[in-house]
């Protein structure tokens, strides 16, 4: 409720994991930062939030925990009208980010926020090694592109996936309309 009308005012709320998290970015004037309880963020706080403003930054720690709690807290958005993205720290928490690096940079953080596709496009890519079989990243790739509703959107991150992973765009473009058609085998070689 000490959020409500800076979230309202600003049209866009800032989500961390704790409530030190908060404390530190209300003690700094950000005031449009809430936290759920620890990282379960719920369905019930989506739409409360998605009723008050039309922007949602996900601002969990940089750890592992924080990423999967990212990870798993974007779904939850795909029944509003708000648009989410997800900033990233490394190995640090909101509160000690900013009070080793200030408001400023914080902001720096929360306004270079990531489309949360691509996000989730990089945590299925990142441990692909080049030179191996990128088969069974691409099939979990082609799964989130599938959700996208935009035929345009999914042509974005095909050939995002691409250059992430190294591949001639056509061929990955090939192999996403055949495994959507079914022509393509059903698992991973």
């Amino acid at each position: 409720d000490e959020a409500m009308s800076s979230i309202r005012e600003l049209n866009r709320v800032i989500i961390v994991e704790g409530y030190l998290d908060v404390i530190g970015c209300h003690q700094a004037g950000l005031t449009n930062v809430v936290a759920p309880l620890g990282t379960a963020l719920t369905e019930y706080q989506v739409d409360r939030l998605s009723r008050i403003c039309n922007e949602v930054i996900l601002l969990f720690d940089g750890d592992e925990a924080g990423r999967k709690a990212s990870l798993a807290s974007i779904p939850l958005f795909s029944v509003t009208s708000c648009s989410v993205k997800v900033a990233q720290l490394q190995d640090t928490d909101p509160f000690d980010f900013i009070r080793q690096n200030g408001a400023r940079e914080f902001m720096a953080l929360v306004d270079s926020a990531r489309d949360p596709i691509e996000y989730q496009l990089d945590h299925v890519i990142t441990p692909y090694i080049p030179d191996s079989d990128p088969s069974k990243i691409l099939l979990e790739a082609f799964s989130l592109v599938n959700q996208v509703p935009l035929e345009s959107r999914k042509d974005h991150y095909l050939r995002y996936i691409s250059r992430r992973l190294g591949l001639d765009e056509m061929k990955v473009t090939k192999d996403y309309a055949n495994r959507s058609t079914g022509k393509a085998p059903a698992r991973a070689p």
